[in-house]
């Protein structure tokens, strides 16, 4: 009764076949003979005892691009899923409110467990083989409920609910079963699944035609008995059985599902008989788009039963790393700072839309959670520094004008190191070892190691030739040196690698008069090259407030450049830095 799966087991796609059912049972009744059904019970409460098979992704999780298209698919009952962390199965075992149902489609319950019915048990040959059909008149039968048979030890008794003892056992081995249910509009319907609870055999008719059987004899008669057990264990969980291929034997209006149960021997100590049916109606399609990463829990519900639970992490974060400065320089001498003091780790959206870094975060050699950084979000294409120790990164970059979003724990191995960045639901977003034999220049000799280009497969990461060396000295923090464009100084608008009185003039020159002088950078005044370069205070236009800005900085002790006081690369512009 102690029995539990673990948790990585539970989420595995899996079902309970006939094989391993028969094995379950085995172990229970040699072990547990008294307890077996109070042990099943629980499974079956759990989701964990099932003949139900749980649904198939067409892709079982890992990373996809935006925009995926996730396939669902069972080959009996109704599929629900959840995206929000959910089981779709709520504790009790009721659909969950949060539950989806794929492609829309939705379950009918056309027969319930607890369905009327009417029964008999035929004494003799004499009973008219048209009791099956739907214009058979039953009026003269018994009135019962489904869940029929007989229990003369224990197992049985909490599923029956209309008691045969008295006119099967020692006397007929066979009994005969009728439920009636109306369908308004059969066509609308796209799978049709009969469930059944059987000890020992049986033959099921829709309106007169047989669509089911099992352990049946050729030819079945009024007193036929099984011709095989099916033990107690199995029989009290539902066998879902497709019946698909007689959906067009359901009529608009009145219906007739018509069960001959069999017993294996008249003798038999117990007997069981219940029928569902289920019929889920046609969707428009079975796909769910992944736009962003996602967990994707789904069943398969039937007849009361349910599948075991099928999970999958769709991973779709277009956060990268960009920039890795593992070994640096070492300071001047009297600096109060070690070499590893000045290491840090750039990242890039790489994506069209902005990423919320809550839950996000960094593991392996060096440990930080960009839940409590102070950026928690970042917009398409803008990056963010994450730095061993921010006084030295400071003395040596600057602050103004970068995104640094805190301190990391550990350190960057000077050989090379283990970097994971890991998602909400613990998937890992990207995961990659560096070496120190790629470039041997960025061993303590200065350049940090920048990726070449963000935007291809997250598994190049862990190439040498994916990388190159810094192409300034100690690395670009907060700037997107590959591909990026030519090394400037923001402010310079004369193009002599100098911030001076020189360039406020030129800057007013290039606004005020209609002389044609260079302009900076490719484009006019406004393109975002020339924009980055000369926009000062960083109302992202060029003017005049712009050449004010940078003079009250040369002259006044005034705020830098809203792009910093040393040299980036910037797009559209040629190389020209000291």
């Amino acid at each position: 009764e102690s029995a539990r799966w673990g948790d990585d087991d539970r989420a595995a796609p899996y079902s309970v076949d006939t094989e391993w059912q028969a094995e379950l049972n085995l172990i229970l009744n040699t072990w547990f003979p008294q307890r077996t059904n109070v042990v099943l019970n629980q499974f079956r409460s759990q989701g964990l005892y099932s003949s139900l098979e749980a649904p198939t992704y067409n892709q079982h999780g890992g990373r996809v691009e935006k925009g995926f298209r996730l396939t669902i698919q069972a080959p009996l009952g109704a599929i629900y899923y959840t995206l929000n962390g959910e089981d779709p199965r709520l504790s009790g075992g009721e659909i969950s409110p949060d539950a989806l149902s794929v492609g829309g489609g939705q379950q009918t319950e056309l027969l319930s467990e607890d369905a009327p019915i009417r029964y008999r048990v035929p004494v003799d040959a004499s009973e008219d083989d048209s009791w099956m059909t739907s214009s058979f008149v039953d009026s003269q039968w018994a009135e019962g409920v489904n869940g029929v048979g007989f229990e003369r030890n224990a197992g049985y008794e909490d599923i029956i609910q209309t008691d045969t003892e008295a006119d099967m056992y020692n006397t007929n081995a066979s009994v005969y079963m009728r439920m009636r249910f109306n369908v308004d509009d059969p066509s609308i319907f796209s799978t049709l699944t009969l469930g059944m609870k059987y000890d020992d055999g049986f033959v099921a008719y829709l309106n007169g035609h047989p669509i089911a059987r099992r352990n049946d004899p050729s030819p079945v008669q009024w007193n036929s008995s099984a011709t095989a057990g099916h033990g107690d264990t199995l029989a009290q969980v539902f066998e879902s059985i497709d019946v698909t291929e007689h959906l067009d034997r359901l009529e608009e209006g009145e219906n007739v599902l018509a069960v001959h149960g069999m017993n294996v021997t008249q003798g038999s100590s117990d007997c069981l008989f219940v029928a569902v049916l289920n019929a889920v109606e046609a969707g428009e399609d079975n796909s769910i788009f992944i736009e962003e990463t996602t967990r994707v829990q789904a069943r398969t519900y039937q007849g009361g039963q349910w599948s075991a639970l099928n999970e999958a992490v769709f991973v779709h974060f277009p956060l990268r790393v960009t920039e890795v400065h593992y070994h640096p320089a070492p300071p001047a001498v009297g600096s109060p700072f070690d070499p590893e003091d000045f290491e840090f780790i750039e990242f890039k959206n790489t994506g069209p839309d902005r990423l919320d870094l809550e839950g996000i975060r960094l593991e392996g050699d060096i440990q930080f959670d960009f839940s409590t950084g102070s950026i928690t979000s970042l917009a398409p294409g803008e990056v963010l520094v994450l730095v061993e120790d921010t006084d030295a990164f400071e003395q040596r970059y600057g602050l103004f004008g970068r995104n640094v979003a805190g301190q990391y724990r550990g350190n960057l191995s000077n050989g090379g190191g283990d970097i994971r960045i890991v998602g909400t639901f613990g998937e890992h977003i990207q995961n990659f070892t560096t070496s120190d034999t790629w470039h041997p220049e960025t061993d303590g000799l200065g350049p940090s190691l920048v990726i070449i280009d963000p935007s291809r497969d997250p598994e190049t990461w862990n190439l040498g030739e994916s990388w190159e060396p810094s192409e300034l000295t100690h690395g670009t923090p907060g700037d997107l040196e590959s591909g990026s464009g030519g090394i400037r100084l923001p402010g310079d608008a004369n193009l002599d690698a100098h911030l001076d009185l020189g360039d406020g003039i030129r800057l007013m020159l290039l606004l005020f008069t209609g002389e044609p002088l260079p302009i900076p950078c490719e484009g006019d005044l406004s393109s975002e090259g020339n924009v980055f370069l000369l926009d000062a205070n960083g109302d992202e236009v060029v003017d005049s407030s712009d050449s004010v800005y940078l003079l009250n900085y040369i002259f006044l002790d005034g705020p830098p450049h809203q792009s910093g006081e040393r040299c980036r690369p910037i797009e559209g512009c040629e190389d020209l830095c000291e």
